[in-house]
């Protein structure tokens, strides 16, 4: 029996070399087979307890909340329009004073921002600026990073202070969410004033919105307005795109590709946020489109669709002979696929499939015992509260320095096109992906964004994420500056 339980920790035919992170010393969460065995037993205590108490008063609390809850508000495109009375025109982008200006430096993610740019590009020719609220942090912030940035005031629930932030500089860097609060108005004047915009969303009804409402306009004005240019959804939109280019230039189309993700990262108080305001929402967009914003190519509906396939709860993969459970971001990451390919056409029924790898099946089971528990909590009113208050992190806090430290992503794809023909991809992140590693991907776009001739970037402007707007020269940016990529 323990040589049954042996096999099933440690899988079958796993060929997808490990060194590629154990030389770097990171491990998978629950790598242990005596300690997933103990968690095992551990929850077969708890287990019970649970379903006996804290279940059932779940359940009758959602009850009641669906008796009681009002349907949610219905939000329209505004009566008054998308458009913003400019000041000064539009300035062409070789004659704008900053290649990039970074919003929301005060913020986790924001300040990792500014550090990795003043690092990366410290001697370069790059011209950059910061940006927030509040003057004195901002000060404090040019203090840590060493470097003499010029510093910009601006506030998005003060639209006037950001005509100066916007219209002088090829393109906006913002870390400042949720962005369904406070990213609105700073992608609509970067859409007026014609300015390239990159943020960190992984708010995916709102980037509908944002396709819905400025689309159009970006394209008159020639902005690239590209969201999920962070650890939700740089990675996985980037190496999908990489899978459908290597298997059209073998003369076929992208019919699946299943991702596996290997992962190490904790929380922040800003990512908290945003979760929580997704989850409880009281509006809904109602698009003047009508078909779903994210499959609009130019109007109309995409004829290149995205099929959602991602792992539901514990599955078995022949690819590399692991198991897998749901990843927490899989559907934000298979909503941005769907539109990069609506305009980059990589087939016309993408089946695109993530999960989780857990490094044996009593891990997994572990995993979904946790999920279990976390989604009671989130469920149960006063947990949550309890939780918010006393346990999770406050916005503005992150995980520490030890904890990025140990951080690191890996990403192995396989793909199948539609007459059959292979390939596989991996593609690594040797720090913290979700955090750290995230200041890099949304300045690198930004760049990307910036700093390369238009007719070397895809498709033509708009809204639209990392895969359609910013293409190989993104991925090129990363491999340079520390990711590792192979594709075969």
């Amino acid at each position: 029996s323990y040589s049954f339980c042996t096999l099933l920790h440690k899988g079958i035919n796993m060929p997808v070399p490990q060194d590629v992170w154990t030389k770097d010393g990171k491990t998978l969460p629950r790598n242990s087979l005596f300690k997933s065995l103990l968690e095992l037993g551990v929850w077969a205590v708890v287990g019970p307890i649970y379903m006996m108490t804290l279940f059932p008063i779940t359940v009758v609390v959602q009850i009641v909340k669906q008796l009681l809850k009002k349907k949610k508000t219905v939000r329209h495109r505004p009566t008054e329009g998308d458009r913003i009375e400019l000041r000064g025109g539009i300035k062409k982008h070789s004659e704008r004073k900053y290649d990039v200006v970074l919003f929301g430096s005060t913020g986790f993610t924001g300040r990792l921002a500014a550090l990795y740019m003043a690092k990366q590009y410290k001697d370069s020719d790059v011209k950059w600026a910061i940006s927030g609220r509040r003057a004195d942090a901002l000060e404090e912030i040019k203090k840590e990073i060493g470097v003499d940035v010029d510093i910009i005031i601006a506030d998005t629930s003060k639209p006037d202070t950001l005509h100066a932030l916007v219209s002088d500089t090829r393109a906006i860097v913002t870390t400042a969410g949720p962005f369904g609060l406070y990213g609105t108005e700073l992608l609509k004047f970067c859409a007026n004033y014609g300015t390239h915009y990159c943020d960190i969303t992984g708010e995916g009804d709102w980037v509908r919105e944002m396709v819905d409402r400025f689309d159009g306009i970006a394209k008159e004005t020639g902005a690239r307005i590209v969201s999920f240019c962070g650890h939700d959804c740089v990675p996985w939109d980037i190496i999908t795109m990489a899978c459908a280019n290597h298997l059209k230039a073998k003369g076929t189309d992208l019919a699946s590709v299943t991702i596996m993700d290997r992962v190490r990262a904790g929380p922040s108080g800003g990512t908290l946020a945003t979760v929580f305001k997704v989850l409880f929402d009281t509006e809904r967009y109602e698009a003047t489109l009508k078909h779903d914003p994210l499959a609009d190519d130019n109007g109309v509906e995409s004829s290149s669709r995205v099929l959602n396939k991602n792992v539901k709860v514990l599955e078995y993969s022949r690819e590399e002979g692991v198991w897998m459970v749901p990843f927490v971001m899989a559907g934000v990451n298979a909503l941005c696929v769907k539109r990069s390919n609506a305009l980059n056409k990589y087939g016309t029924r993408v089946a695109y499939r993530e999960g989780s790898v857990v490094p044996s099946f009593f891990a997994g089971v572990g995993t979904l015992c946790q999920m279990m528990c976390m989604g009671a909590v989130v469920a149960f009113p006063p947990l949550l509260a309890l939780a918010r208050k006393y346990v999770l992190p406050k916005p503005g806090e992150g995980p520490s320095e030890a904890a990025m430290d140990a951080g690191w992503l890996h990403l192995s794809a396989h793909a199948v096109g539609e007459d059959g023909t292979k390939c596989t991809a991996q593609m690594y992140f040797k720090t913290d992906a979700g955090y750290r590693d995230t200041a890099r991907m949304v300045v690198e776009s930004g760049l990307t964004l910036a700093l390369t001739p238009a007719d070397k970037l895809p498709n033509g402007p708009g809204v639209m994420t990392p895969g359609c707007g910013c293409g190989q020269p993104l991925l090129d940016r990363l491999i340079k500056t520390g990711t590792a990529f192979e594709i075969q």
